[in-house]
C-alpha cells in the first residue's frame, strides 16, 4: 500500500504494480522497468511496457510519483 501525501488516501497495489513501484527509483526508464517486469512475471515485453506506462501515468496523475526531466550536462564549449 502507498499513501497519497495530499489527502492521506490509501492505494493498494497488486503484485505487478508493487514490482513497478519498487523499481521506479529514478534510475531506470519505463522501458527498463518493463523489461524487468517481463522477465519476472513471464509476460510479453509489449504487454509489460504497456502496463508499466499505464501504471506510471496513473501514479503521476495521482501525484504518487514525480518525474523529473533528464539532467542536461553543461557543455564545455559554451
Amino acid at each position: 500500500m502507498i499513501i497519497s501525501p495530499e489527502d492521506s488516501a490509501l492505494h493498494e497495489l497488486n503484485a505487478t504494480a508493487s514490482f513497478i513501484w519498487k523499481q521506479a527509483t529514478g534510475e531506470r526508464t519505463a522501458r527498463a522497468i518493463a523489461g524487468m517486469l517481463a522477465s519476472e512475471y513471464e509476460v510479453a515485453p509489449e504487454t509489460a511496457l504497456t502496463d508499466t506506462e499505464e501504471l506510471i501515468a496513473d501514479l503521476i496523475g495521482k501525484n504518487l510519483l514525480l518525474v523529473e526531466p533528464p539532467a542536461v550536462e553543461a557543455r564545455s564549449d559554451a
